[in-house]
């Protein structure tokens, strides 16, 4: 095993026993970590003939660790989390006269249902990150060249803005205190190992629920990250897990048969957003833009199924465009976010939902 794949099994099994076994004392972390280790390197020592081997290698796991705990402490600071990770002391009282406190270190999360592994990719090492460009160069072979220079900018952008490599010249909008965003890893592995996982979900005004899901894709939408799936006791193959509503980590419990292929590409073309009503239809809508910059704005950066029924006239002073969606609250946030120089035309239905929003809205500002 190679020297970055030790450090993230250490890393994994650590965060594990921060959750899991919390609070945990040191020497508990070291004897998870010196039985790790030895199944990593294949090698086993006899209680008696290899002692001072033994005391070699426990003195090895306690630098390890707290190189580890070090790391830790500095990834959660450096993402505005430093209160997640709690240092204690144990219980037992260990008074020796000299007036220090020699009681055993205990640590924990805060929180039970956190993980530091999604914050844990700012530690890539320089060697790390040159494999990772190799890897990225190779897809030169496989792709158009316009399209592996937007795949290279995009992967590598990204990962020089995250990691700290050279200065930074790209930001990304990336909202590292997003609940649910430490489950990522889990249901991503769950997709590709075609797992069922036993969620427990809490929305914002009903209580707590469990129900089976067969996770297919994971999908974000407004800094918001979406899981779709099957939801048996549903009956639903599109339905969607907000992950800021996990009450905790999802837990595997089998897998499943991809029975019915999803074609999601379609599904996301005909909707704004991630939901789909059962009871609605799509509609053909007609919208017209009576100010040029709004009109590029919507133009350069066009909404889901957007087509240009009517080029923007600067004589006219407007111009149309139309989408075949489904209705939904996204659609009418979507449009009320483009400002006041847009009116739907058609249907009567989504300006009636158009209204409804607004109303309420110039309630609050009536004075």
């Amino acid at each position: 095993m190679s020297k970055s794949s030790e450090k993230l099994s250490r890393w994994r099994l650590l965060d594990r026993l921060l959750r899991e076994e919390a609070p945990i004392s040191q020497n508990r972390i070291m004897e998870e970590y010196q039985k790790l280790l030895i199944r990593i390197s294949k090698t086993k020592y006899s209680k008696e003939s290899d002692a001072e081997k033994k005391e070699d290698l426990a003195l090895n796991y306690r630098e390890t660790l707290r190189k580890d705990l070090c790391i830790f402490k500095s990834t959660l600071a450096k993402n505005g989390l430093a209160d997640k990770l709690v240092i204690g002391r144990g219980a037992e009282d260990k008074m020796y006269g000299d007036g220090k406190d020699h009681r055993t270190k205990v640590f924990s999360y805060q929180d039970r249902n956190f993980t530091i592994i999604p914050y844990l990719a700012n530690e890539m090492t320089d060697g790390e990150y040159l494999r990772l460009a190799k890897v990225v160069d190779k897809l030169k072979d496989v792709l158009s060249e316009q399209t592996f220079d937007e795949v290279r900018f995009s992967v590598m952008s990204r990962v020089e803005s995250d990691y700290g490599k050279g200065a930074q010249c790209v930001s990304y909008e990336d909202n590292r205190h997003l609940k649910g965003r430490q489950f990522l890893p889990l249901i991503y592995n769950a997709i590709k190992e075609k797992q069922v996982l036993h969620v427990r979900y809490k929305t914002f005004d009903r209580p707590e629920y469990d129900f089976d899901f067969h996770p297919y894709l994971l999908k974000q939408y407004n800094e918001r990250w979406f899981a779709f799936g099957f939801n048996p006791e549903a009956g639903k193959c599109y339905y969607n897990v907000p992950l800021d509503r996990l009450v905790s980590a999802p837990v595997p419990s089998g897998h499943y048969e991809e029975s019915v292929p999803e074609n999601y590409s379609d599904y996301f073309n005909s909707i704004i957003g991630v939901t789909k009503y059962d009871e609605t239809h799509q509609e053909h809508i007609v919208i017209k833009i009576d100010e040029i910059r709004t009109w590029g704005r919507v133009t350069t950066k066009p909404l889901m199924s957007q087509k240009i029924e009517k080029e923007f006239d600067p004589e006219s002073g407007f111009g149309i465009i139309t989408l075949d969606v489904f209705p939904n609250k996204e659609l009418v946030s979507k449009i009320l976010s483009l400002g006041t120089n847009v009116e739907v035309l058609s249907p009567p239905s989504i300006r009636q939902m158009l209204k409804e929003a607004i109303v309420p809205l110039m309630e609050h500002y009536s004075d």
